[in-house]
């Protein structure tokens, strides 16, 4: 009698020290088949008894979301996998219940062609667009405007080469396929190095999450050897060039806080600026979407009763809790006296009572208008050439500088970010930046 069970292959060991999850098929006392399932997991991140992975938050991290409803939702963690595998276990079942129905003798082989290969086909554009659907509903709507991206170009590479893109499955798109998307961006559309990577890295996620739904292909995965044995393997990383930073040094920082405009836009982005800078550098949508009801009262730990703004970073979840200081209650005193707002919304930057998908363009529309007049005012305040780009996210990087720049240590600027990586935090420093190394460099001998 055949037997459907889920395991941890300990006789593989991965570089992380994990070993992947398989679902093994036993049929008689010694034939054995497994699948793999897309995941791995440590021994104290699985449960060898019940096939799952353990309901533990500490072992397995949970990423959450909303629906549609804005009712938070796990998106990834053990529920999401343990979810995945059950379906998986379900479906396996169901094809060995159909041969034992219609008593048919099945093989392996039988088997893996109603459990793999028929799932596997699947068109790349088609599983594409169903992500960005996911994404969507999740209302991860930054998320789903990167994969967008992703069809616009695949549309250009596609008309441009005739190339049928909208035709090839996962495992048409091995190393010579990427090869020749890369070729096409480097020598059609002459893209930067960043934008290449940003694209490819993209197609390799895509790639990764359709593995894990089982519809992807490990044979052709060419962006490591994660899933296979291939040599070519294509180096995204080798694409990336240094990113200028984007920050304000700190005597511009000065003449934006001491300088006040005549003209109501450059005025309003102006102090919009300084409201980002002083809230830790918050990005403009999570500015944006800053709701009245954020705003409430604690007790520190000396007694003291202070204003405090509570909001969840947009793009990590993290739960941030800011201290009203006078410099941030300046600037909310002066939106409030001079723009309505609509709803419950703290700032003006949201204009018109829309929801969802409609939201979020709404906000990147209003940012492209935002950054625009931030031009304008390095433009106005004659800032040198370097720095004419000004844009929303220089906030969080001139905050971050800021912050090295008095003095505090890179584990504080890390908590203040919201950084899990200290990696990430670095990348928001320039702290061995030419001028530095030049003073530091005088009187040596």
């Amino acid at each position: 009698m055949a037997k459907v069970s889920v395991i941890r292959y300990t006789s593989k060991v991965l570089q992380d020290g994990s070993s992947p999850i398989m679902l093994r098929i036993s049929k008689g006392n010694s034939k054995r088949k497994y699948f793999a399932l897309g995941f791995s997991a440590s021994a104290k991140q699985w449960d060898d008894v019940n096939g799952c992975f353990v309901r533990d938050k500490r072992v397995n991290r949970i990423i959450y979301g909303e629906d549609e409803h804005g009712k938070k939702i796990q998106i990834d963690g053990y529920e999401v996998n343990n979810a995945f595998i059950e379906r998986k276990r379900i479906k396996a079942k169901e094809i060995i219940d159909k041969f034992d129905q219609d008593d048919i003798d099945w093989t392996f082989a039988m088997f893996e062609e109603k459990f793999i290969n028929e799932s596997k086909k699947i068109l790349v554009v088609e599983y594409l667009q169903h992500h960005i659907k996911k994404l969507k509903e999740e209302k991860r709507y930054g998320n789903a405007r990167v994969y967008h991206h992703l069809t616009l170009i695949f549309d250009l590479f596609q008309k441009d080469k005739k190339i049928r893109v909208d035709k090839l499955y996962f495992q048409d798109f091995g190393y010579d396929m990427v090869n020749k998307f890369y070729l096409y961006m480097k020598n059609d559309r002459e893209l930067s190095g960043n934008t290449m990577s940003y694209y490819l890295r993209t197609l390799r996620s895509l790639m990764n999450f359709a593995i894990k739904d089982g519809c992807g292909s490990k044979e052709v995965y060419c962006f490591s050897n994660e899933y296979s044995d291939t040599k070519n393997i294509f180096n995204i990383n080798s694409l990336q060039e240094e990113t200028k930073k984007r920050y304000l040094p700190k005597d511009s920082l000065s003449i934006i806080k001491n300088t006040i405009f005549d003209r109501e836009p450059l005025e309003y982005s102006r102090r919009l600026f300084l409201l980002s800078f002083y809230l830790y550098g918050i990005s403009y949508i999570d500015l944006a979407k800053l709701k009245k009801s954020d705003i409430n009262y604690t007790i520190t730990k000396d007694g003291r009763q202070i204003k405090v703004i509570n909001y969840k970073r947009s793009k990590t979840h993290k739960s941030y809790s800011i201290p009203v200081r006078s410099e941030i209650q300046e600037q909310l005193d002066w939106f409030y006296e001079n723009y309505p707002t609509v709803g419950d919304y703290l700032l003006p930057c949201v204009t018109r009572d829309l929801k969802d998908e409609a939201l979020n363009e709404h906000i990147i529309n209003r940012r492209k208008k935002y950054n625009g007049y931030l031009k304008e005012i390095a433009k106005e305040l004659e800032f040198p050439e370097s720095l004419a780009k000004i844009s929303t996210y220089y906030s969080r990087h001139s905050y971050a500088m800021a912050m090295l720049g008095s003095g505090a240590s890179v584990e504080v600027i890390q908590q203040a970010l919201g950084h899990e990586d200290m990696k990430t935090t670095r990348v928001y420093l320039d702290s061995f930046d030419d001028d530095l190394i030049a003073k530091q460099s005088d009187g040596l001998i």
